[in-house]
């Protein structure tokens, strides 16, 4: 997660710059930095998304039983 910080704060930087006319703009730059912030966006997402699911299955596994989970266990026992 860290990296895609970097990468989407890295991508503004730029879209800044050229705004600011601090950097020439022109359009490999500009695809540049979008697709630079595409990619940190996404990686972004990705692992916020995966971290929220492990945190859900960790939270599962130690907060309920598992006959509770699992009804057929207690009708086998």
């Amino acid at each position: 997660m860290f990296y895609s910080s970097i990468l989407v704060i890295a991508a503004w930087l730029v879209v800044f710059l050229m705004v600011t006319k601090a950097v020439e703009p022109n359009y490999l730059l500009s695809f540049l930095a979008y697709a630079v912030f595409l990619i940190g966006f996404t990686v972004g997402m990705v692992s916020a998304f995966t971290h929220v699911q492990r945190e859900k299955k960790a939270f599962k596994e130690n907060y309920f039983p598992d006959d509770v989970r699992n009804p057929r266990k207690i009708e086998d026992n």
